[in-house]
């Protein structure tokens, strides 16, 4: 079953694990790595917190990423179905006749689509992308894991990058957009 990306609900998150990349939509709460640490910092005792809800994995880490993965078979999207998803707002032919805020307009869909997260268990290394501050994830990494300072988009190897559509970027479209917009008013 495939779980639309949808802002602030779910996120897309980018997995490396033994090598193979793969790809997820689910609630980003599933994502928090370490849940003793996010419970106590909501002020709840980690030894009598419920973690049914993520499998009764307290912390998403090396030793419980096979588990977890197994179980979240239900999430996981192939790159061709987030592609499509892509291809559905971005038509880069179609939008060249548009001014650039009628562009912005046209691609505001994208924002469901950006990958928020990369988790690579193969290097214990984390890539945030998630914009909002209410969930800041690089808080909740297992202590062995580092956050690596680069761009999300320039990790993922090629054959796994969604959102370049016909041989164009279509995230680096919409940023050009939104900074020229910025830029001009």
């Amino acid at each position: 079953m495939s779980v639309e990306p949808k802002y602030a609900e779910n996120i897309i998150v980018a997995v490396a694990h033994r090598r193979e990349w793969s790809w997820y939509v689910s609630a980003k709460e599933l994502w928090v790595m370490d849940w003793r640490r996010w419970a106590e910092d909501w002020g709840q005792n980690p030894d009598e917190t419920d973690y049914s809800s993520r499998f009764g994995i307290e912390v998403l880490d090396v030793s419980t990423a096979k588990t977890f993965f197994q179980r979240m078979g239900q999430y996981r999207e192939t790159t061709g179905f987030l592609r499509n998803l892509v291809g559905k707002v971005y038509d880069y032919r179609g939008l060249k006749t548009f001014k650039f805020e009628e562009q912005a307009e046209l691609l505001a869909d994208l924002w469901h689509l950006i990958p928020s997260l990369l988790l690579d268990f193969d290097n214990k290394q984390l890539i945030s992308n998630y914009p909002e501050t209410d969930l800041v994830l690089e808080h909740y990494m297992p202590t062995s894991w580092t956050v690596k300072g680069t761009s999300l988009f320039e990790v993922v190897p090629s054959a796994h990058r969604y959102w370049i559509i016909d041989g164009r970027d279509a995230m680096t479209h919409f940023s050009e957009i939104l900074y020229q917009m910025g830029g001009a008013g």
